[in-house]
């Protein structure tokens, strides 16, 4: 029985280190991305909790955060192109509503005390 030998060429090994490159810069980009998204969660959570955020700003933001955990839709993700961009206009335009009626030094306080329990660690509890 023969054996088949693959030999790579010169240009082979360039192309595996770019796919592992665009592997690792993509991988990168998305935990990038997640941390954000996590930071600005706890942001808001903080929004919700203090009493300098306005009332209508805080039903806003609980009613944002119900509809990214529940499972229902305005339309379900079944229908082709309409089941997904409900969230894609919508939540975004929800919160760009809620953040004009936050006021500026709320959101700047918040995001300081994030940045801060970040640089300090979670605190034991």
């Amino acid at each position: 029985m023969k054996r088949v030998v693959w030999k790579r060429e010169a240009g082979d090994a360039h192309h595996s280190c770019s796919k592992n490159l665009c592997r690792i810069y993509s991988h990168s980009m998305l935990m990038r991305a997640f941390r954000r998204v996590r930071q600005e969660i706890k942001v808001y959570r903080l929004v919700l909790i203090d009493p300098r955020t306005p009332r209508k700003a805080k039903w806003l933001l609980r009613f944002v955060f119900v509809y990214i955990l529940s499972p229902i839709d305005l339309t379900p993700d079944f229908v082709p192109i309409l089941g997904c961009l409900d969230e894609i206009i919508l939540l975004p335009g929800l919160l760009l509503i809620v953040r004009r009626l936050i006021p500026e030094e709320v959101i700047t306080d918040c995001r300081g005390r994030v940045k801060a329990e970040l640089a300090t660690g979670p605190e034991a509890g």
